[in-house]
């Protein structure tokens, strides 16, 4: 069996090498429609936070170039933020007890800034990504690359068939301080020839969320104001 496994590998490992990664990458972008998500300056989505428990919490995420985010939702009949400007992240956590706005924590600020994207992730890292080949991932074989991105380490594992990214994992390395997230990506639909995953998986170490995106909005206003932390009275 570990024979056949091997032989499989190698044979699709010449393949993946023959393509090389520019035929990967073209696939790819083509798919997703990126030269038109590229037009597009922000996104307003509807959809569900599912929790470990499979609870459902309503939620909308407004996303606005360049790197500005913002995820908000009822919990428990409580309003719950996550916010960043692509420097500083805040919200509050009603299941933290949190009345006031905080800062958010290390791990969190990492996974608000990595939630969503404008298409393909791949797409700011096109030209720092290294062919790794075919790799065995939760029990797939899928194409991965990789890029370093200031302290981060990026690895995108993709369909090995239609090159769509199914998992993407990040590494946060600050001083002897290592976080992990990894990102799974499911269900894709096309909106008007954009596509996108309509459900995100996250794992990281003190858990693990899913969203769920039932509608999509593009190109609606959202002004700066929406991604400021309030001043603390």
């Amino acid at each position: 069996m570990r024979y056949v496994i091997t032989m499989v590998l190698t044979v699709f490992s010449v393949i993946v090498w023959a393509q090389g990664l520019d035929v990967i990458l073209k696939g790819h972008f083509e798919d997703y429609g990126q030269e038109y998500w590229d037009q597009i300056k922000t996104v307003v989505v509807n959809g569900e936070w599912v929790n470990e428990e499979f609870e459902k919490y309503p939620i909308n995420l407004t996303y606005k170039r360049p790197e500005k985010i913002r995820l908000e939702g009822e919990w428990n009949q409580k309003t719950f933020l996550e916010v960043s400007n692509g420097a500083l992240a805040w919200g509050r956590s009603p299941w933290k007890n949190q009345v006031e706005i905080q800062y958010l924590e290390p791990e969190e600020h990492l996974i608000i800034d990595n939630l969503f994207d404008l298409g393909s992730p791949l797409t700011d890292f096109k030209d720092s990504l290294m062919l790794l080949g075919l790799e065995l991932y939760e029990g797939e074989l899928m194409i991965r690359l990789q890029c370093q991105d200031g302290n981060l380490q990026r690895d995108f594992y993709l369909d090995k068939e239609n090159y769509r990214l199914r998992w993407e994992v990040i590494i946060s390395k600050v001083g002897r301080k290592t976080m992990q997230m990894r990102k799974q990506y499911e269900k894709y639909k096309h909106y008007h020839g954009l596509l996108s995953p309509t459900s995100v998986r996250v794992y990281y170490e003190s858990g693990q969320r899913e969203l769920v995106f039932h509608r999509m909005a593009l190109g609606v206003g959202a002004s700066d104001s929406l991604f400021e932390m309030p001043q603390r009275q």
